[in-house]
């Protein structure tokens, strides 16, 4: 026993010394702070790509630019899709692997005549193009794929005026707690037919996650809180396609 953990001092003495007199450049401010984050790496499921979303300061605009850069594996050559990407941004695989979707800042120096239109963004890995789908006046923030690469899910929220926000941030407690509760609409839309956009359903709740089983025809998804306190509202619910407005809950998060 004794001599074992003399090895094992030794051992220690070793590193300490190894580590001790290695030389590393020091990280100067600059470099601090202009770090690139990587906040998503997926695998096509065709395993040729590999897409790569990264973060880095913008100090012009005072924020970060999200871009989204795609990794040929067998040329070992990367790419540049687009950058601007939102905060709450996730770009999806279709099952076949020639298309990913995702979304993009809309610019806001456009002036619209009537209501905003918003659009989703799908890139394709066969013509290198990137095509704009409109999703009319809301604003889409997560996005799954059906079964097959013509049809896509996603979530809009649905957001009260501009009177009514200035009017509950006049009482700070009051907008808090309206906060953990919102209205997010489920639709999906065939890529074929941009105008063709159908509600699938209205839940109670901010909407995290979103899945589609094909198996079983249901959407799986997470609820939310705007609120980082409120985390006890965190569950996972399922709809069943047959029979939308039938919601079950598959947590009890207590």
């Amino acid at each position: 026993m004794l001599i074992i953990e003399e090895y094992f001092v030794l051992i220690l003495q070793l590193i300490i010394i190894c580590c001790s007199n290695e030389t590393k450049p020091k990280l100067n401010l600059d470099e601090f702070f202009n770090n690139t984050d990587y906040q998503q790496l997926s695998f096509s499921p065709t395993g040729e790509h590999l897409l790569i979303q990264s973060r880095r300061p913008s100090w012009n605009s005072s924020s970060f630019d999200i871009s989204l850069w795609l990794f040929y594996v067998k040329e070992k050559t990367t790419k540049l899709i687009a950058h601007n990407l939102p905060s709450f941004s996730k770009p999806v695989w279709s099952p076949t692997g020639k298309h990913i979707a995702f979304l993009l800042n809309e610019d806001s120096t456009i002036t619209y005549v009537g209501t905003p239109e918003h659009h989703l963004y799908l890139y394709s890995i066969i013509s290198n193009q990137l095509v704009p789908i409109s999703v009319g006046n809301n604003i889409p923030f997560i996005l799954t794929w059906a079964d097959n690469d013509s049809s896509l899910f996603f979530t809009t929220i649905l957001f009260g005026s501009t009177n009514e926000d200035k009017n509950e941030w006049k009482d700070v407690i009051r907008h808090r707690r309206t906060q953990t509760n919102g209205v997010t609409a489920i639709h999906r839309t065939d890529i074929t037919e941009p105008t063709k956009i159908n509600l699938i359903r209205h839940v109670p709740f901010f909407i995290g996650e979103l899945l589609y089983v094909p198996l079983l025809n249901k959407l799986v998804f997470t609820s939310v809180s705007r609120v980082i306190e409120q985390l006890d509202i965190i569950e996972i619910y399922s709809i069943d396609l047959q029979n939308s407005m039938s919601m079950l809950r598959l947590t009890n998060n207590e």
